[in-house]
């Protein structure tokens, strides 16, 4: 199937979900073969598919996923990766993401972070690793004037979209041994554009003096 195709239907299931749908939890397997680790997320938010198990030689070398997030505010929409086995694949890699401004506001720039014993490396995109951090600022931001819309059909950010520059992100886990098996949070999330933050800041001093008032 085609990588735009399919995380289009990952959107429309996620906004297909129910309010308040609970965490799942789906083992990162393709066809059969365990990749040694799961994923954890809000499934009314995220959804998370598996396109590949490689192997270098005999031995798995990484795990390709797609992940679509869906954002309805200004704060993270974590995925977690847990180990589940002794030797778990090495490398996690994220090829292709799509995720959906629900904010209501412009975007100007979009967060990547680990949290835990992971780094990441995109030799593609000519970024040396290892590293914890990744931002895509306002001139970066690969989309029409550098901002993330606020309405169909310019509120879909495809950062990992295999016809643009850049390629896979990859994960490199630092690898635990039982029974002390190793887990990390993938974090991201948007920053609106200054008005709107100027906006969001005037709006939080409002409520902290209605609330010094009472």
């Amino acid at each position: 199937m085609n990588a735009r195709i399919a995380l289009a239907a990952l959107l429309a299931c996620i906004a297909a979900q129910p309010a308040g749908a609970a965490i799942v939890v789906k083992p990162l397997d393709y066809l059969g073969q365990p990749s040694g680790w799961e994923a954890r997320y809000d499934d009314a938010l995220v959804g998370v598919t598996v396109d590949m198990l490689e192997t270098v030689g005999l031995t798995p070398g990484y795990v390709d996923i797609e992940i679509g997030k869906q954002f309805t505010d200004f704060v993270n929409v974590p995925v977690e990766f847990f180990q589940i086995a002794p030797n778990p694949v090495p490398v996690i890699r994220i090829v292709d993401e799509t995720m959906a401004n629900s904010t209501g506001r412009v975007w100007t720039d979009f967060h990547w972070e680990l949290a835990g014993p992971a780094t990441f490396s995109d030799p593609d995109d000519f970024y040396i690793g290892p590293f914890t951090r990744k931002i895509l600022t306002a001139t970066t931001l690969d989309v029409d004037l550098g901002v993330v819309g606020d309405a169909p059909p310019n509120n879909i950010f495809r950062p990992g979209d295999p016809d643009q520059p850049g390629g896979p992100l990859y994960i490199h886990p630092a690898i635990g041994q039982e029974p002390d098996f190793t887990s990390f949070t993938l974090i991201q999330y948007p920053t609106p554009e200054p008005g709107t933050m100027a906006l969001l800041a005037v709006g939080g001093a409002a409520l902290l003096r209605r609330r010094r008032r009472r």
